[in-house]
């Protein structure tokens, strides 16, 4: 018997939508829930909206905190959580007004995490998304579980011989309902040194943790795609993001050691992250007009690239090519290879 959901919502200057999120909890077919807003330091006016909504509804609560990232917000309303489910909402989107009674159904005693479809809202248009292929079989025609590796593999977003890719990125806290007690057993909580990635990191940090695992294709959550949002700005500060980068394979590297250290296709999927991550720092160096300005992110490039060398089996031949160049500091061959890619496919090389 499922007796109260408890919904997190970290907020920051979302004064345009903080007010709609909140609402569409509001008016939930299943009541019994709590909602808890973190106001992780807001300039605008969130502040005084949060309030207004806190005053009519005694089943919200409110905390306004220093600015200190969507990590330490979330991990607070993780402390103050007294539901036997968790859900986690960003403040920019919104839920169906079903959202917790299917949940509360699709529910069962042994359920650790039950994930479900969602629409995108982008430029004001709104499509059904879903996470995982429609050729998935469900055990009962609506929903499947799923074999946890798999679920980690698409985390960390390697498809290859993976026969259930799934279809958008799956590393992300909503449209997720995960059990409260396997969170407060097992102290699992968001990366707080992290300001990219960090969603991922804890996702993948619960899975290990998890035995029923289910899919629900049933759309119940809206995102709304926010070129404002924290996570598009933060990806514009280079340092920043070499620094998260950084962190990334360090939580991943102790991951796949503590709990898949023989599993040749985690090692292969670690090491095409760090290429991935190799190859968006090297775009972003190349745009750099000033040559001390790309230096950090070619000497980030170059000792990735000697790491993976010197100490994993990097397997597909062009990231091979790709590692070596990198390594010996060829940034001008890989530029001018992108630009000739550009040119055949009829794109400008911005």
């Amino acid at each position: 018997m499922v007796e109260k959901i408890s919904i997190i919502v970290p907020v920051y200057n979302a004064q345009d939508y903080i007010e709609e999120c909140v609402q569409s909890i509001i008016a939930q077919t299943y009541k019994n829930w709590e909602m808890i807003i973190i106001n992780d330091g807001s300039t605008d006016c969130t502040d005084d909206i949060c309030r207004a909504l806190c005053s009519k509804d005694d089943r919200i609560k409110y905390v306004k905190k220093s600015n200190e990232g969507v990590s330490k917000a979330r991990n607070m309303g993780l402390e103050m959580a007294k539901g036997d489910i968790i859900l986690f909402v960003d403040a920019d989107d919104w839920a169906e007004s079903d959202m917790l009674e299917v949940i509360v159904d699709a529910w069962r005693p042994e359920t650790d995490l039950l994930m479900f479809g969602f629409y995108e809202i982008r430029d004001q248009r709104r499509e059904e998304c879903q996470f995982f292929d429609k050729n998935i079989q469900f055990a009962d025609g609506h929903s499947e579980t799923y074999n946890k590796q798999v679920l980690v593999l698409n985390i960390l977003q390697y498809y290859r011989n993976n026969n259930k890719k799934a279809l958008r990125e799956i590393g992300v806290p909503w449209a997720k309902a995960f059990s409260a007690k396997k969170i407060r057993e097992h102290n699992l909580v968001f990366p707080e040194e992290m300001t990219l990635y960090e969603d991922c990191i804890f996702l993948m940090n619960c899975i290990p943790y998890f035995d029923d695992i289910v899919y629900l294709r049933q759309p119940l959550y809206n995102y709304r795609v926010n070129a404002t949002s924290i996570c598009n700005t933060v990806y514009k500060n280079r340092e920043i993001c070499i620094r998260n980068f950084k962190r990334r394979s360090e939580r991943v590297l102790d991951f796949i050691e503590k709990n898949y250290p023989d599993d040749d296709l985690m090692w292969d999927a670690f090491c095409q992250m760090r290429v991935r991550m190799i190859c968006d720092t090297l775009w972003w160096a190349a745009q750099e007009k000033n040559r001390e300005n790309r230096e950090p992110g070619y000497n980030y490039c170059q000792k990735e690239a000697y790491d993976l060398t010197q100490n994993y089996p990097v397997s597909l031949l062009k990231d091979r090519v790709y590692v070596w160049l990198c390594k010996h500091r060829l940034f001008g061959m890989i530029i001018l290879a992108y630009k000739l890619l550009y040119w055949i496919q009829g794109e400008q090389y911005r």
